[in-house]
Formats: C-alpha cells, sequence, structure tokens
C-alpha cells in the first residue's frame, strides 16, 4: 500500500526511523533527505537481488 498523505520519499524515511517530521522540516536538507532515501533504498533493493536469486537457483 502506498502513503496517502505522505510522499513516498518522505514516507520511507519516517517509516524507517531514519528522521522525524520535525526533522526533515527544520534539521535536514533535500540532499539529506535522498542520502537518507538511498540509505534505506539500496540495502531493500539488494535483499530482493538475493532473494530472486536464491529463488532462480532452487528451481
Amino acid at each position: 500500500m502506498d502513503f496517502q498523505n505522505v510522499d513516498a520519499l518522505v514516507g520511507a524515511i519516517l517509516s524507517e526511523g531514519r528522521a522525524t517530521l520535525q526533522e526533515l522540516r527544520t534539521v535536514y536538507t533535500l540532499e539529506d533527505a535522498f542520502i537518507l532515501w538511498e540509505s534505506i533504498a539500496i540495502p531493500r533493493y539488494n535483499e530482493w537481488l538475493a532473494a530472486e536469486h536464491a529463488r532462480r537457483t532452487s528451481k
């Protein structure tokens, strides 16, 4: 399910506990937010790749 009232970038950062909404509004820059998002997205993608590899090689 997608976030309904929050941008996906902000939602990912908030749901992973990397920053609060107040911190995103007052402390972090947009570049900081992209770095935080990347620190979430890359490990998730790598986990997906590993799962896909395991699924394909187990057949």
